[in-house]
């Protein structure tokens, strides 16, 4: 059942009028007619080359949806004769941040927690970790996340409002770009716990440089220290960055070194053993691939253990054999035709990068570089570096001694530039053919795919023989 109610609506700003109240319905939010499933809500959007109050002839048509929220204009309600009930805003956008916020509050204060999850790399991972853990105490439909990678302005709300009373926890997922929206975010979700996973070169068009990453991405620290109501917040001492924050009450950290933490991290080859104020963790699931990853389990643990104690034995006895698999773009190995590939196409910055061909090159040692193909895709939003980190990568590929790349994108003559010979492609349908030509003439027996979402490099892959 759902928090929203029209009490809570009525006492939004941004409304103006209500319309056909006794049709009111509010559970799922949908705002994108061409991915309406069943929600029972029609959120009409706008933007600066968009209105989605342009397509309300195929809304109202659709089945189940009986509540629309559309901004207010005296033309737009004199020609609207339908039966639903609409919500009349003077900002859609502001009236769901606004509603978002609300139901946030109204979740936290009946007991539940919030859990708030941003950095430069990893959220979707580490937010996927921190749920899976949670089943451990309970069920699917109490665990409450954000879908995909709804984690701005629009998503943080929208995913609030999916809060109901069957939930017992939430995990939010904070993505940025500029200064300033973690803390708004963080605002609207009320974070009662929080995790960073890392700083990174991630951004840095608006963000600038990494002290410009911190300070963005510590807004969370920010919420978690200054509002009573907030509990923990994770910290890895060894990100060099989130180490300049100080150790306050409200801070759990972690680290390989023991002198700096006594939440002492140990990663071992094929698993981590994880010293908590509880006892210690031991893993080995085969599910996780990189080191990277094996941090970001760490980090989930103890978040997890800071919200749940009581998880502890249960979690100590199971986590070996959880599935920790993530979606198919985030780094896993799939058998395509007869090679192996890993792909690793949601997303990419430098750090990333680095990770995810060093957690490649681990689980592939018993296959020689001849027969490994790189092919590594553009960073995109890198700002005035972006020419100089490709040129990095490309250095970073020749010294670990790939000696098969190719490159794709705009910045592809940049990773020629670093590694030396090698080819270069302008996108992803440019070089598919000839992959899996070259895979059907046994010329690699495994691939690394690597690269920023906007490239669409699991294109390469969806070839038909």
């Amino acid at each position: 059942m759902s928090l929203v109610n029209l009490e809570m609506i009525k006492n939004i700003r941004s409304l103006k009028k209500i319309k056909n109240e006794d049709s009111f319905s509010f559970t799922n939010v949908c705002s994108d007619n061409r991915k309406y499933v069943e929600e029972d809500v029609f959120l009409f959007l706008e933007g600066d080359n968009f209105d989605a109050y342009s397509f309300i002839d195929n809304v109202i048509k659709l089945s189940g949806v009986k509540t629309l929220i559309i901004r207010w204009s005296k033309e737009r309600e004199n020609l609207f004769k339908g039966n639903h009930c609409v919500l009349w805003v003077t900002d859609s956008l502001q009236f769901i941040q606004d509603l978002g916020t609300l139901n946030a509050k109204k979740f936290r204060e009946s007991g539940k927690e919030i859990v708030g999850i941003t950095g430069s790399n990893g959220k979707t991972t580490n937010k996927e970790y921190v749920s899976k853990l949670l089943k451990l105490k309970y069920s699917e439909e109490e665990i409450l996340f954000t879908k995909g990678n709804l984690n701005n302005h629009i998503g943080v709300p929208l995913t609030l409002l999916r809060l109901s009373h069957q939930h017992k926890v939430a995990i939010i997922e904070m993505g940025t770009s500029s200064f300033g929206e973690i803390k708004n975010l963080c605002n609207m979700a009320q974070p009662t716990y929080g995790l960073i996973t890392c700083i990174g070169e991630a951004h840095l068009e608006k963000l600038k440089d990494l002290d410009g990453v911190l300070s963005e991405k510590r807004a969370l620290y920010d919420y978690i220290n200054s509002h009573n109501e907030s509990k923990k917040i994770i910290l890895n001492l060894d990100d060099k960055y989130l180490a300049k924050l100080d150790v306050t009450e409200k801070v759990t950290n972690f680290s390989v070194d023991k002198n700096k933490s006594d939440n002492l991290l140990k990663i071992e080859e094929n698993g981590i053993c994880l010293a908590t104020k509880l006892g210690k963790i031991s893993c080995s699931n085969k599910t996780i691939i990189g080191n990277h990853n094996w941090v970001n389990l760490a980090q989930c643990v103890l978040l997890v253990l800071e919200i749940y104690p009581d998880i502890y034995s249960s979690l100590e006895k199971n986590i070996d054999s959880i599935s920790f698999d993530i979606n198919l773009n985030r780094g896993s190995f799939i058998n395509w035709h007869s090679a192996q590939v890993y792909l690793d196409a949601y997303n990419a910055n430098p750090a990333s990068m680095k990770a995810s061909i060093l957690a490649y090159i681990e689980q592939t040692k018993s296959i020689t570089f001849d027969d490994k193909l790189f092919i590594v895709g553009d960073m995109n939003e890198l700002g005035e570096s972006s020419d100089g980190y490709h040129v990095e990568i490309g250095k970073f590929l020749k010294k670990i001694g790939a000696k098969h790349c190719w490159f794709i994108g705009r910045f592809s003559n940049k990773y020629v530039e670093g590694f030396g010979h090698a080819e270069a492609y302008l996108d992803a349908s440019q070089c598919s053919s000839k992959l899996l030509e070259s895979i059907k003439n046994k010329q690699y027996s495994s691939v690394l795919i690597k690269g920023s979402r906007s490239l669409q490099l699991e294109s390469i892959l969806d070839i038909k023989n």
